[in-house]
């Protein structure tokens, strides 16, 4: 159930209150309730300020594959639990939000090692306990003259398990840009780019590195008609050699295209 409310006097800035509540029911997991609530800020003495405040409830079972993996699976594993919030500030295509989560039994995919320190394989588990991760993401949003659209983000992440150490696998700093150029008509062109930087695959930033890496893609979608749209795409441009868990290697460049049609 959402509900929304809207708050305003004439002439006055204007506040939206946002509402949700949801029931999950499981027969092999405990059934929860989980809800979000959020406060908009739409200011009018300053032009295009916008403030917001969040908080929210979560609950994320395990999926077929988490469970039943031949490779991976883990059928005694638990459900995760997550409370957070967030505050934001967003003018004129800028916005800045802080983050803070906490996540009770986080699902994640766990690798072991031999006596020597070599990756073997891995699944999936419960980190026990309470993690937290926080942080704060820049982004960046504007338009060129009419057809081109830049967008750019950056986030600096703090995670930490139980016991105050690193996450495994979260890249303290990441950034994100892409370009949209719309200028030929019924054509879309775009161009986006991701930097991750340092990632560790083991607690408390041990293990093997597996950040200070950059990938881009390209992205083209032609309306040929109002119902046929044409398409292709090249993930991993520059062919980049790198892996986001350790010992499971990434595509290398990949080129896809297509049509889509609609009645």
């Amino acid at each position: 159930m959402i509900n929304s409310n809207t708050f305003k006097r004439d002439g006055s800035s204007k506040t939206i209150l946002t509402q949700s509540i949801r029931r999950d029911i499981y027969k092999a997991f405990d059934s929860k309730t989980t809800g979000k609530i959020g406060l908009k800020r739409i200011h009018k003495n300053i032009d295009g300020l916008i403030t917001s405040i969040n908080y929210g409830t979560a609950y994320n079972v395990p999926t077929i594959n988490n469970l039943y993996d031949a490779m991976s699976g883990n059928p005694n594993i638990s459900p995760e639990s997550t409370k957070s919030w967030d505050i934001s500030t967003e003018w004129r295509g800028f916005k800045i939000t802080y983050f803070d989560t906490e996540v009770e039994d986080m699902l994640d995919f766990v690798s072991i090692y031999d006596a020597d320190g070599n990756w073997i394989g891995g699944r999936y588990d419960n980190l026990k306990g309470k993690s937290k991760i926080k942080g704060v993401e820049v982004e960046y949003q504007t338009n060129i003259g009419e057809d081109l659209l830049i967008s750019t983000s950056y986030t600096n992440l703090d995670a930490k398990n139980k016991e105050g150490k690193t996450l495994r696998r979260r890249p303290k700093e990441s950034f994100k840009m892409a370009i949209d150029y719309y200028g030929i008509d019924k054509l879309h062109i775009g161009l986006e780019g991701e930097y991750i930087g340092k990632r560790y695959s083991l607690d408390d930033e041990q293990g093997v590195q597996t950040g200070r890496y950059t990938t881009a893609n390209f992205t083209a979608n032609y309306q040929a008609t109002p119902q046929l749209n044409l398409y292709g795409r090249v993930d991993n441009i520059t062919d980049k050699n790198y892996q986001t868990i350790d010992g499971y290697s990434t595509s290398p460049r990949a080129f896809y295209a297509g049509m889509r049609l609609s009645y």
